[in-house]
C-alpha cells in the first residue's frame, strides 16, 4: 500500500477558554468525534515494482474536532486517524513489494496487515459539512487513479482521496494539504513480526516507502519455514525402595504412622 509521503502529527485535543458570565474563563464544550467503518474487498495493493497482492480490510476512520473559531459555525480544526486491519494474498506472477527492481515473488503467500495514516485539517466547525459516505459500506475492487465518486463497485476511493470525501468544504479549506503525508502499513507472512528479510514488510514514510532493507524487510513469497517437531517428554521412572514395598521410604516404615 505504497504512499510516498510523511506522517502529519496528530494534534492533541486543545482546551478553549471563553469569557463566562462573571468575567471568569471557563472551558468550552468537550471534544466531539465521528467514526466511520467500512470493508474493502479484493483491493489491489501496490508495491515498489507494481501491484503485488489483494487485500481484504476493515477500515476505520475517526475524526475529532479540536477547536473552532466561533460557536456559531466558524472554521474548525480537526484531526483524523485512518486505521486498516486485514489480510493479504499475493498475486501470481507479481513482483516482491520492497524492491524497486522487478523481482518475481518466489511463490504464493498470505498474511496479515495493519496500519494507516493520520493528520490535521480545517473544515466548518461542528461537523457542519460532514457526510459519512463510507460507514457500513463494502467496497469491492480497486479504485481508479484520481479522486472519483465513490461506489460499492469501484473500490470507494484511492486512499489518497479517502479523507477529503467526508467534508464538502475540505478542498476549499485545505487546497494544498496531502492527507497521506503520515503513513505506515506493516505486512506479516508466516506469523513473523516485521520487518523480516523474507516474511515481514513495513511500508512507511520513514523507510523510503518500504525500499530500505533490512529496515523495511520484504515479502518474498518464500515458503514458510517448517515448525519445529515437538519432542516427547521423557517419563521419569520411579525410584525403587529397598523395602520392596511401593511408596514407602528406605526404612520400610510409613512416615505418617
Amino acid at each position: 500500500m505504497r504512499v510516498r509521503r510523511v506522517l502529519i502529527g496528530i494534534l492533541g485535543a486543545a482546551a478553549i477558554w471563553v469569557p463566562g458570565a462573571a468575567g471568569l474563563p471557563r472551558p468550552a464544550l468537550a471534544q466531539s468525534c465521528q467514526t466511520s467503518i467500512s470493508h474493502l474487498v479484493d483491493r489491489r495493493d501496490s508495491g515498489n515494482a507494481g501491484d503485488w497482492a489483494f487485500d481484504n480490510i476493515i477500515r476505520t476512520v475517526q475524526f475529532c474536532q479540536t477547536s473552532s473559531t466561533s460557536s456559531n459555525g466558524g472554521i474548525g480544526t480537526y484531526t483524523f486517524t485512518l486505521t486498516d486491519v486485514g489480510t493479504f494474498t499475493t498475486i501470481p506472477g507479481a513482483n516482491q513489494p520492497a524492491l524497486t527492481t522487478p523481482t518475481p515473488l518466489l511463490g504464493p503467500q498470505t498474511g496479515t496487515l495493519k496500519g494507516g495514516m493520520s493528520g490535521t485539517f480545517k473544515a466548518k466547525a461542528d461537523f457542519a459539512t460532514y457526510n459519512d459516505w463510507a460507514d457500513g459500506q463494502t467496497f469491492s475492487g480497486t479504485p481508479q487513479d484520481g479522486c472519483q465518486t465513490p461506489s460499492s463497485t469501484n473500490g470507494g476511493e484511492p486512499t489518497s482521496c479517502w479523507i477529503q470525501e467526508y467534508f464538502s468544504d475540505f478542498t476549499t479549506e485545505n487546497p494544498t494539504l496531502d492527507t497521506t503525508a503520515n503513513f505506515s502499513w506493516s505486512y506479516s507472512a508466516c506469523g513473523v513480526t516485521p520487518p523480516d528479510p523474507n516474511y515481514g514488510w513495513i511500508d512507511a514514510y520513514n523507510d523510503g516507502s518500504g525500499t530500505q532493507q533490512p529496515q523495511a524487510g520484504n515479502i518474498t513469497g518464500k515458503p514458510c519455514p517448517p515448525s519445529p517437531t515437538p519432542q516427547p517428554t521423557p517419563t521419569p521412572k520411579p525410584t525403587p525402595t529397598p523395602s520392596g514395598v511401593p511408596g514407602l521410604p528406605a526404612t520400610g516404615m510409613d512416615p505418617t504412622a
